[in-house]
């Protein structure tokens, strides 16, 4: 995970997280602690179970571990879920697997 902070702020709240998909495209630059925050709801959705969660319901189970400061209606939540999700993968911190028509998404095992 590479951070960039913007030159023009020595605010913190300026950084920014490069982002990667699977394959190695780069992926958009997201505002740090938004990413920080969905990274957090997603490893916590996930736990530790080994079956992990269906894709199509990832969303909806991250949204209550969220903070309204951070997520807000019209914030683009779907975006970051997918893009945060996208560059776990990248890193090899969760994996999507196929069960039977079902994609799921579970943490790796030892990441």
């Amino acid at each position: 995970m590479q951070i960039h902070r913007d030159p023009r702020s020595t605010h913190s709240r300026t950084d920014r997280v490069a982002t990667r998909h699977p394959g190695g495209a780069y992926g958009p630059s997201l505002h740090g602690d938004k990413y920080r925050e969905m990274r957090a709801a997603i490893f916590q959705v996930l736990g530790s179970n080994p079956k992990g969660i269906e894709l199509r319901n990832m969303l909806d189970a991250v949204k209550p571990f969220l903070s309204d400061s951070v997520y807000n209606p019209g914030s683009l939540t779907s975006w970051y879920c997918v893009n945060v999700e996208l560059d776990l993968e990248a890193q090899g911190q969760i994996e999507r697997v196929q069960d039977g028509a079902i994609e799921r998404l579970r943490r790796v095992a030892d990441a």
